[in-house]
């Protein structure tokens, strides 16, 4: 007779330990659930915000929220070249064409550069700046 009350106790304590498990299983998936459910609407909620970001990086959204706060386009922009101390008049806005030249200072309008030749005060961007010019310069020189 002890013999079968220690099987029986075994069997019962293998049972209640299947039934733990089992538990601790289901809870576990069913975590696992919720957390793939919600990383999927967080990927959206990302995928979302990103276009958002992407539709206000524009250059018309730029502008229009730029004007919403004060800023305007400079009638005359003047750039100084630190490195023959003179500056260059740019009319119309940033980047067009050339009004005049003068010395640091004077505010007296040159029309030619150190080289006596009119010299346009253009954007980098458009390859014609003064880095451009002296690289085109040294190519045609054959060096």
């Amino acid at each position: 007779m002890p013999f079968v009350l220690l099987v029986l106790a075994l069997l019962g304590g293998g049972l209640v330990c299947l039934l733990v498990i089992n538990t601790t299983l289901g809870s576990s998936s069913f975590r696992i659930s919720q957390l793939q459910t919600e990383n999927a609407n967080l990927s959206l909620q990302q995928q979302s915000l990103q276009g958002q970001i992407q539709g206000e990086e524009g250059p018309a959204q730029i502008e229009a929220k730029a004007y919403k706060l004060g800023m305007r386009v400079e009638p005359a922009t003047t750039i100084l070249d630190l490195r023959t101390h003179r500056y260059y008049r740019l009319s119309g806005g940033a980047g067009s064409g050339t009004a005049g030249t003068g010395t640091v200072g004077t505010g007296a309008a040159s029309p030619t550069a150190s080289t006596g030749a009119p010299r346009p005060a253009t954007s980098r961007a458009a390859g014609t700046g003064h880095h451009a010019r002296k690289a085109k310069g040294k190519a045609g020189s054959g060096r």
